[in-house]
């Protein structure tokens, strides 16, 4: 933007605030206004396959948040019902109600002519059901062409 090559970014917020550009935001994009790419906010820690495995069990009982958990694994299974990943225009967002869980998400054409959007919700314990039946109510009412479009496209 400095160098005048655009004229706005759309970017996380957290990635602006840690890099410091917080004066540069001049529009945060409301929940009930715009649904994110699926897992924006969530953290994931890695470990080696050779760590032990109750080394690596107490690692996560100490670091993962059940709540985030159950929202991250609703909203990757949507994703992987869409066969999908960065390259395609997908977005979702879970939340936590006490012990419902609410998956917002749709999927959009490439030039956003037509934006598929539905929720679905169920218990916490259901998250991977709850994604995966988004993904193929999107899948069965429309997302399947946009998503030959796409790769079409895309080549």
């Amino acid at each position: 933007m400095d160098a005048g090559e655009c004229d706005a970014l759309m970017l996380a917020y957290a990635g602006v605030k840690r890099m410091e550009y917080e004066d540069m935001i001049v529009k945060i994009f409301p929940e009930d206004e715009f649904i994110p790419p699926v897992g924006q906010g969530c953290i994931a820690i890695e470990a080696a396959q050779s760590l032990d495995p109750e080394k690596r069990a107490r690692v996560r009982d100490c670091l993962n948040n059940p709540d985030s958990e159950a929202c991250l694994l609703a909203e990757r299974a949507y994703l992987r019902t869409m066969e999908g990943g960065c390259s395609i225009p997908a977005f979702g967002l879970a939340v936590l109600s006490g012990k419902t869980l609410t998956l917002r998400g749709g999927l959009a054409s490439l030039d956003g002519q037509i934006v598929l959007v539905k929720t679905e919700e169920g218990p916490r314990d259901t998250a991977d059901a709850i994604g995966e039946r988004l993904g193929r109510y999107i899948l069965d009412n429309g997302g399947k062409e946009i998503l030959a479009d796409i790769k079409r496209v895309q080549g």
